[in-house]
Parts: structure tokens; C-alpha cells; sequence
């Protein structure tokens, strides 16, 4: 009996450890994903908003961060925001947890949903 439960305490020791792996990688995609759009914000505030090029740069930097472009969406306020205006940019991700598996529950998905914003930084002369 006592091998039988040192056994079963190290199977409950490891679906935690793997869990804890998985809750590791959710939180390091947030914290890459974050990084992603709070540069591209940077971008955005000088430019005064978000275009195809803007989008061509945050997909670029989220790919060398190492996130899967393919389960990655981004929108973000439209160009030619005036100085002074609110401009926001919002992503997300799914992150899958595959620790919990080999117990039955499958792949269980987490969205990762990251915002950010701020203010345009630059005067655009009308006519």
C-alpha cells in the first residue's frame, strides 16, 4: 500500500509541475503579446493610427518573438488620428493547455486578450 500511494503522490506532484508548465507558457505569450502591441503602439502614435504597414509590423515582431501568427488577430484605431486623440490597439491569441490531456479533459483553450492605447502624438494640416 505504501508503494502504490508514494506512487500516486508523484503523479499528483507531476500534473502539477505540468500545469505549472503550461501556466508559465500562458503567461510568457501574454507578456510577448504585450510587448508586440505595446511597440506597435509606439508606432501607431507617431503615424497617428493603424494601417496595413503597422500590421506588417507588429505580425513581424510577434513572429520574432516566437508566437504563432496564424491564431493571432489585431485591430487598432484607423489612421490620421490627430494629435491629442485616443488611439487603441487591441489583440489576441489562444493559448492551448495541453497539461490536463493525458487526464481526459483534451486540449482546454485560453483566450489571451491583450489592449493597449494612448494618445497621437502628431499634427496632421488639413487641406
Amino acid at each position: 500500500m505504501n508503494a502504490i500511494g508514494t506512487l500516486f503522490i508523484i503523479l499528483i506532484i507531476v500534473i502539477f509541475i505540468f500545469v505549472g508548465i503550461d501556466v508559465y507558457g500562458f503567461m510568457s505569450t501574454k507578456n510577448k503579446l504585450t510587448q508586440a502591441a505595446q511597440e506597435t503602439l509606439e508606432i501607431m502614435k507617431s503615424d497617428g493610427g493603424f494601417d496595413y504597414d503597422t500590421r506588417e509590423f507588429f505580425m513581424d515582431y510577434a513572429r520574432k518573438r516566437g508566437l504563432d501568427l496564424s491564431t493571432i488577430t489585431v485591430d487598432g484605431t484607423p489612421k490620421l488620428v490627430q494629435r491629442g486623440n485616443s488611439i487603441e490597439l487591441k489583440t489576441s491569441t489562444v493559448y492551448v493547455l495541453k497539461a490536463l490531456k493525458p487526464l481526459g479533459l483534451g486540449e482546454l483553450k485560453w483566450d489571451v486578450n491583450v489592449s493597449v492605447d494612448g494618445l497621437a502624438r502628431t499634427y496632421f494640416r488639413e487641406g
